[in-house]
């Protein structure tokens, strides 16, 4: 370990870990663990990192280092939890995490158990209160996404009656969209395209209000046609919203493709990110669909998804 203090290491290896790039997390590490071989919580988290990697062997052999040198330390046993489940050992990950619960309470221990009993196929339990922990609500709700997905949206009816353009209609779209007033958005739009026919700006605006109007294969046509002349301020919000289209098209690489850069490109929402990690799942991505998720989730959002799709 260079000169830099141990716990500089540290807290720059959990940022790495939270923001997605748990290789690097896992050097900082093993470099603490090189001068210092009795850190036990450098070899649990170590453990977390490599787990996270999709290093199944050498996370359990980490994780098992810091066991050894604390056996009486609970919270080996819920990094242990941690990498059985992202192994893949649900039931494994389920037998450690009960026998934990059943010493003392934890918050993120149940929230991890309530994720290993979805993914074993059990729906008949309540959801304990769950913690504000991205690691763990990302994991839980990547589970729940898995578990059953949600008929499709029935597009809403738009006006058969033609619009007529006025001054403002843009404006109007735009107040509307902020407000989610989709089929306001949508007439205001429609009109702003009449006046401004070649205005990328309107149609980008038209083709979100067609989106969450559930009108995907027309909203994806239009975005398709203007997002190259989208002027900055619109691209990326354009582009992810393009992605998300794709995604309930069942277009998944061009899903991903396009939210990964959207997000990337200035377009971070929470609701990309969901959408991001959605595309991710039903890939059959989860490790991906994780690190999308933690940007994303709290504690009431993963219990609304959790209740919609387990319905317990």
């Amino acid at each position: 370990m260079r000169k830099r203090p141990r716990k500089a290491y540290l807290r720059k290896a959990q940022r790495y870990l939270e923001s997605g790039a748990p290789r690097k997390a896992a050097v900082l590490y093993r470099e603490v663990l090189a001068a210092r071989p009795t850190d036990r919580g450098a070899w649990l988290w170590a453990g977390a990192a490599l787990a996270e990697a999709g290093l199944s062997a050498q996370a359990r052999e980490s994780v098992d280092r810091g066991i050894a040198l604390d056996p009486a330390a609970r919270v080996g046993r819920l990094f242990l939890a941690r990498v059985l489940y992202d192994a893949g050992q649900n039931a494994d990950a389920r037998q450690v995490l009960e026998q934990y619960l059943a010493r003392e309470p934890n918050q993120q221990a149940e929230a991890l158990l309530a994720a290993s009993r979805v993914r074993l196929g059990d729906r008949r339990f309540p959801l304990a209160d769950l913690p504000a922990a991205p690691w763990v609500l990302a994991r839980l709700l990547g589970a729940v996404e898995d578990a059953g997905r949600e008929p499709p949206e029935t597009p809403v009816a738009l006006p058969e009656a033609p619009v007529r353009g006025a001054a403002g209609d843009f404006r109007r779209g735009m107040v509307a969209l902020r407000a989610e007033k989709w089929l306001r958005a949508w007439r205001a739009f429609t009109g702003a395209r009449v006046r401004r026919p070649d205005d990328p700006a309107a149609a980008c605006g038209l083709a979100v209000a067609l989106y969450y109007l559930n009108h995907f294969e027309p909203a994806h046509h239009l975005l398709l046609e203007t997002l190259e002349r989208l002027p900055p301020t619109y691209a990326a919000d354009g582009l992810a919203t393009l992605g998300k289209c794709d995604f309930e098209l069942g277009r998944l690489p061009d899903a991903v493709q396009r939210l990964r850069r959207a997000v990337a490109g200035g377009a971070a929402t929470p609701e990309n990110y969901y959408a991001l990690g959605l595309a991710w799942v039903r890939a059959g991505r989860p490790r991906h669909a994780r690190r999308a998720f933690q940007k994303c989730v709290t504690p009431g959002f993963v219990r609304q998804r959790f209740e919609t799709i387990i319905g317990a």
